[in-house]
């Protein structure tokens, strides 16, 4: 953007920009998601496979059933418990997640220095892409 065009009207014409490709994905999106629905529909999974193929238009497309599973922690503990020694740890593993990152950055700022800087050492920060929502404003 030139150097005579206004910050403010540079901002105003991205935000423009933004907005509208972001309203052409979610369709996009919500439309894509729609036609694999009706693709996984129409797939013929055979003998209990998890994955099919349909042909079309000069295109082989891959249906693959996914699940997403989430575990209770609680009950897993509880499981534990029953299981022979040793065969917990082979099924699931400890995963060490910050409480809250409200958390960690208070005792980073707050906490003692030394152990503050061995839970820096801990981490890894890598730049990501900013999140950047976009709100319809009433005129």
């Amino acid at each position: 953007m030139g150097q005579a065009m206004g910050m403010g009207q540079a901002n105003e014409l991205l935000i423009m920009e933004g907005a509208r490709l972001k309203g052409q994905i979610e369709a996009a999106q919500a439309q894509l998601r729609k036609i694999n629905l009706e693709l996984g529909a129409r797939a013929e999974f055979r003998d209990g496979k998890q994955t099919a193929c349909l042909f079309g238009a000069g295109y082989r497309v891959k249906i693959s059933l996914r699940e997403n599973v989430s575990w209770d922690q609680e009950k897993l503990l509880k499981l534990a418990e029953f299981l022979p020694k040793g065969k917990f740890n082979e099924l699931f593993k400890v995963v060490y997640e910050p409480t809250s990152k409200k958390t960690v950055d208070g005792f980073i700022a707050h906490g003692d220095p030394d152990l503050a800087a061995g839970v820096k050492w801990c981490m890894t920060v890598k730049p990501a892409a900013p999140q950047v929502a976009y709100e319809r404003m009433e005129s």
